[in-house]
This record gives structure tokens, C-alpha cells and sequence, in this order.
């Protein structure tokens, strides 16, 4: 897969504005994630594992909220697919 990299100046604040709030979460000062993109959520060293086996932080002070609104992401999807016809 090619990869491609978009670079700009903005504020994360200013960016989780424009992004959609069910899929994106700051787990961290310095991350944003994209909850599609995460295959697990590592409880013991607090981080999220992407589907390409990187890891972002999420930090002490976000990580019960990150745990609980991933929790809620994962439900929304099992959900949506189970009312889905394929």
C-alpha cells in the first residue's frame, strides 16, 4: 500500500472541529486516532495498536475516557452490522 502524508500547521483542538467526533479521539496532548483504524486497545501499557502494528500513547489522565468511548465505537459498529443486510 502507498503511503500518503498530507503536512499542515493547525492546532489539534482546531482539528478535532473538523473531523467526525465518532471516530476521532484525542487520547493524548500530541494524538488523535482514528478509531477505525485500531485494531486493539493494549490496557497494560496504555496504548492503542493500529491495524499496521503501530502504537499510540494515550495518556494516564485520557485513558478511562479513551477506554470507554472506544468501548462505545466498538459497540456502534457490531451494532450497525448486525442491522446491515450484506
Amino acid at each position: 500500500t502507498t503511503r500518503k502524508v498530507i503536512e499542515f500547521y493547525a492546532k489539534l483542538t482546531d482539528v478535532m472541529q473538523l473531523l467526525p467526533q465518532h471516530s476521532f479521539l484525542r487520547c493524548h496532548q500530541s494524538y488523535l486516532v482514528n478509531l477505525q483504524m485500531v485494531r486493539n486497545l493494549d490496557s497494560k501499557n496504555h496504548v492503542f495498536v493500529l491495524h499496521s502494528a503501530e502504537e499510540i500513547f494515550i495518556s494516564r489522565r485520557s485513558y478511562a475516557a479513551a477506554k470507554e468511548s472506544y468501548e462505545h465505537f466498538l459497540q456502534s459498529e457490531r451494532d450497525y452490522a448486525v442491522l446491515t443486510p450484506r
